[in-house]
């Protein structure tokens, strides 16, 4: 929640920048589309792009939340629906959507200084100054 409340401090206010997508991140879309060169017929974009165009929307803004508790809760129906939407895209698509899953709360989080972080289209809030105070 440090990193959600970090985030939610430093873009109080602040308009997102314009949105982009990396597609799926990891390289997934351009390694797909590498394969599409060299193996006809499988198309230029996996059949899950547009679940991570739409995950990437949600993760631009920060979902649009305002408060810390608002961005961990969108944080995690953004991630809990790439890999719902994932899974409904292919018949055999369910480990991949599984590991997609992981790999976003693993590295999505905000404040790490990543391009694919939580909240990327907002003002960056890097990890040196997201650590919480050590306890003594």
């Amino acid at each position: 929640m440090w990193a959600h409340r970090r985030l939610a401090a430093v873009s109080a206010g602040a308009a997102p920048a314009a949105f982009v997508s990396d597609g799926c991140s990891g390289g997934m879309s351009s390694l797909w589309r590498e394969a599409g060169i060299r193996f006809s017929g499988i198309g230029d974009q996996p059949p899950w792009q547009a679940c991570c165009t739409a995950h990437d929307r949600s993760y631009h803004a920060a979902g649009g939340a305002r408060t810390a508790r608002a961005g961990f809760d969108a944080r995690l129906a953004a991630d809990k629906a790439l890999r719902a939407c994932v899974a409904r895209s292919s018949p055999d698509a369910g480990a991949l959507a599984e590991a997609m899953y992981l790999a976003v709360r693993a590295a999505g989080g905000p404040c790490t200084g990543l391009p694919w972080r939580w909240g990327y289209g907002l003002p960056p809030c890097h990890p040196a100054a997201t650590a919480p105070a050590p306890v003594d």
